[in-house]
C-alpha cells in the first residue's frame, strides 16, 4: 500500500536468511520477483539490495540450514539482481565479520543478529556507501 501511495527515492531490501530452508531456486526466484515488483511499483527509485549478514562461527557449524555457506550462496545469487544502474548490492560483512568470515561473537548476542549498539555504525556505513554510489551516478 505504501509503495502505491507514495514515491520513494531509495528502497533498501534485506530479506532471505529466515527462508534459507526453502528450495534454493524457488527462494531466489521469489526474491527476484519481489525486486521486479519494487521496480514496477517505484520505477524512479534506486533499489539497494543488502547482503544478509553472516551468523557466528559457532552457529554456522551446528546449523544445517542457516549457516555461512548457505548465506554466501544466497548472497551471491541476489547480488546478481544488481544492474549497477538502478539496483545496487551492498555487503556490510566488512563491519561485522571476524577473521574467519563469520559474524564476530562479540557483535552478536544470539549468534545471528548484530547487537543494537552496532546499528549506528551499520547505518553510517550504509549512508556512506549510498552517497558514494549516488555521487557516481551524477
Amino acid at each position: 500500500e505504501l509503495l502505491e501511495n507514495q514515491a520513494y527515492d531509495r528502497i533498501y531490501v534485506m530479506l532471505g536468511i529466515n527462508e534459507l530452508g526453502y528450495p534454493f531456486e524457488q527462494l531466489v526466484k521469489k526474491y527476484g520477483d519481489f525486486i521486479q515488483y519494487l521496480q514496477n511499483a517505484q520505477p524512479d527509485s534506486t533499489i539497494f539490495i543488502l547482503a544478509n549478514l553472516h551468523v557466528t562461527k559457532s552457529r554456522s557449524v551446528r546449523d544445517k540450514v542457516i549457516n555461512n555457506p548457505a548465506i554466501n550462496s544466497f548472497n551471491e545469487a541476489i547480488a546478481g539482481f544488481a544492474d549497477n544502474e538502478h539496483i545496487f548490492y551492498l555487503d556490510a560483512s566488512c563491519i561485522f565479520d571476524d577473521a574467519d568470515g563469520a559474524l564476530a561473537e562479540e557483535k552478536s548476542g544470539d549468534t545471528a543478529h548484530p547487537l543494537a549498539k552496532n546499528y549506528q555504525e551499520w547505518g553510517k556505513w550504509i549512508a556512506e556507501q549510498t552517497g558514494a554510489i549516488l555521487a557516481q551516478l551524477m
